[in-house]
């Protein structure tokens, strides 16, 4: 049955119906309610008369028929309660099950799958029908280069390698110590030592196009007629594809920075043969991703340098290199940090232990020329002009009073 409640007898109901104990309960003779409900109603009449109205649906007018509910109608809540808890369980323990940490185990790593001797043969077999057969070697002595200045062949032959999932190793100078190009399974060598060609010289824009095959004090010969120079002077016979990807730099670090400092714009060949360009020649670009430097010190594993955009300095037109012996190494770095707070200019820096100079001293350097078997600083200095030049040799002068005064 439908009941009502008004406003002003919603507290007397609730005092009396707490105190009546019969089966059913009168509210001011405004209806009737069983007692097993009255448990609800009590909950309900704890709350303000608004939140009341709105749970029940009370006003002074309208009459809400209850109807009453069937066992069948309970079912599918049931149903879906049960479905409801059994998905709970399994989301919330799977969460505590899975690895949420941002690095992985070594041990968890699963290891990579290359391709067996007969698939490497096969994949031969294929790459032979791209390129000439005196293109490939399959000697165990060293192997010769051999390498074509086609990109289209270039990517070919990394597809099949990829298909094949035979491992590929790029190869260029080999003057590397850290052992980048030593292979630790069976796969592919692919020597870039004859893509040497200097493709592009932009004077104006003081840059350079090559291939990966340019060592660079051959480069450096290019470009000294023009006034101009490659800042990098790692070890010699170094090439340009191996210096970019091992980002090698040299004593002039310190003027010109390392190879990743003097890079423009790289063509690639990845993985899978996708050739890509990293970007255009204009200095200033921001847009997109620099994806010329993710290349530039990946030692090979990202992809292999097929050519590369170089930025170029000006040539010093007048250089000058000082010896300097120190007892104590605290010296020689002193010296160096008050040489570049005074703003001379130094292209080069080179620093020698004691150890060393006496090793040199033991075994001699083949001239005339005695070594003290003391610190040795080594350091090439630079000016726009020989008055400026004359100013900058006075660096002697002032590193003896500094320690004078030290």
């Amino acid at each position: 049955m439908g009941f009502r409640l008004s406003q002003t007898n919603v507290k007397r109901s609730y005092h009396q119906a707490s105190k009546v104990p019969s089966q059913t309960t009168n509210f001011n003779g405004c209806g009737f309610i069983h007692k097993s409900k009255m448990w609800v109603l009590r909950r309900q009449l704890r709350y303000p008369l608004g939140i009341l109205k709105k749970n029940l649906r009370l006003n002074s007018t309208v009459h809400t028929p209850v109807k009453p509910i069937s066992q069948k109608s309970n079912i599918p809540v049931i149903v879906g309660c049960l479905l409801s808890g059994a998905v709970g369980y399994y989301v919330s323990s799977t969460l505590q099950t899975q690895n949420t940490s941002s690095t992985t185990k070594l041990a968890e790593l699963k290891p990579l799958k290359f391709a067996s001797d007969d698939v490497v043969k096969q994949g031969l077999e294929r790459i032979s029908k791209i390129v000439s057969e005196d293109q490939i070697t399959v000697t165990p002595g060293e192997l010769k280069h051999h390498s074509n200045d086609n990109l289209q062949f270039f990517s070919e032959i990394v597809k099949v390698c990829h298909e094949l999932a035979i491992p590929v190793i790029p190869f260029s100078g080999g003057t590397s110590i850290e052992g980048h190009f030593i292979p630790t399974r069976r796969g592919v060598s692919i020597d870039v030592s004859r893509m040497n060609s200097i493709l592009k010289l932009h004077e104006d824009d003081l840059d350079v196009v090559v291939q990966p095959g340019v060592e660079w004090m051959e480069l450096n010969e290019y470009l000294e007629p023009h006034g101009l120079m490659f800042g990098p002077d790692p070890a010699p016979g170094a090439l340009i594809g191996g210096i970019l990807a091992t980002n090698a730099s040299g004593t002039n670090a310190v003027r010109f920075g390392a190879a990743k400092d003097n890079v423009l714009s790289l063509t690639v060949v990845l993985a899978d043969g996708t050739i890509i360009k990293t970007r255009n020649r204009p200095r200033k670009s921001s847009n997109g991703y620099n994806l010329t430097n993710l290349f530039v010190g990946s030692e090979g594993t990202l992809g292999i340098i097929v050519e590369a955009t170089l930025k170029l300095h000006v040539k010093p037109e007048n250089e000058v290199i000082t010896l300097m012996n120190f007892k104590e190494i605290s010296e020689a770095t002193r010296t160096v940090s008050e040489i570049f707070k005074k703003g001379i200019q130094c292209n080069a820096v080179e620093f020698m232990d004691d150890r060393q100079m006496t090793a040199v001293c033991e075994m001699g350097t083949g001239g005339d020329r005695s070594w003290a078997p003391d610190h040795l600083l080594l350091l090439k200095l630079s000016a726009p002009n020989v008055s400026a030049m004359k100013e900058t040799m006075k660096m002697k002068d002032f590193v003896m009073e500094l320690f004078k005064l030290g």
